[in-house]
């Protein structure tokens, strides 16, 4: 997966295990390591599961843990050529930053895994029913981004 960081972010992150995962992540350059608001991430994991069911077990997770958790059904089709699912998550309040976020991915599946890009933004806590007016408010500043995602 290739794509272009918005300018002022910086690398806070590289970590790779044996079996050839990786976690990448990236915040702006202003914000601290560890009191992020914005986040950029990229994993690759290598795995036969499909990427719904990778996505799921995610998504239940995530409704687990949060205070007033919300994840809409993701979108599922083909990204350069590939299985790719485009999917949401919010949480209201996470319990361990005790802020809202939300996140936006694009899971991308090759022959030996699954690769996501993850956009997340940490705000003030919402509940669940406010939950479509704040993603659609943030999700407007995150298109740029998302458009320079490329995969070969």
């Amino acid at each position: 997966m290739h794509f272009k960081l918005p300018k002022d972010y910086k690398q806070i992150n590289s970590s790779s295990k044996k079996d050839g995962s990786f976690v990448k992540e990236f915040i702006p350059k202003s914000e601290d390591p560890q009191n992020w608001n914005n986040m950029i991430r990229y994993v690759y994991q290598p795995t036969k599961t499909e990427i719904y069911e990778q996505f799921k077990e995610m998504a239940d997770v995530i409704g687990k843990v949060c205070e007033e958790p919300f994840v809409p059904k993701p979108f599922t089709g083909k990204f350069s050529g590939a299985e790719a699912l485009n999917a949401l998550t919010a949480c209201g309040k996470h319990p361990n930053t005790q802020r809202g976020e939300i996140s936006q991915y694009l899971m991308v599946q090759d022959t030996d895994g699954i690769h996501s890009v993850q956009k997340t933004v940490r705000i003030e806590p919402f509940k669940e029913k406010e939950a479509n007016a704040v993603i659609t408010e943030n999700l407007k500043t995150w298109n740029d981004f998302f458009q320079t995602l490329k995969f070969k």
